[in-house]
């Protein structure tokens, strides 16, 4: 069974070591780097988080990875303006991660405000899982 894990701050989701190198400590997509960016960020929940789909090249080579991403929430809670920052490897997983991430969709809590400027997210591709 096939299952992509997605670590944003918001979800609290534990996350599996990626089977590939995760982020070096000093990345920008290192875990705790996520969850700093949305701890200065204010917060937003998220109502659905679409999975990606997983490239079938790269299940029949076997191949894991992730990707990470950086992307905005535009006052309607949609994902706007998503770019890969890293991947591993890179451009297997890329456009499946983005074409995913874009269906995300978000509503705001309490007073913040209605566009989130920054926001990140490391969605993990495992085969084992």
């Amino acid at each position: 069974m096939r299952r992509l894990v997605a670590l944003v701050a918001l979800s609290f989701a534990a996350c599996a070591t990626p089977p590939t190198a995760a982020p070096s400590a000093d990345s920008e997509c290192a875990p705790e780097k996520i969850a700093a960016v949305w701890a200065r960020s204010p917060t937003a929940r998220p109502v659905h988080q679409e999975q990606p789909q997983y490239p079938a090249e790269a299940i029949q080579r076997g191949i894991e990875g992730w990707v990470c991403l950086r992307f905005t929430v535009d006052e309607a809670g949609r994902v706007d303006d998503a770019r890969v920052l890293e991947a591993s490897p890179p451009n297997v997983f890329d456009d499946y991660a983005l074409a995913a991430i874009r269906k995300w969709r978000y509503e705001r809590m309490g007073d913040a405000p209605e566009v989130i400027r920054e926001a990140r997210a490391l969605l993990t591709f495992d085969l084992d899982q």
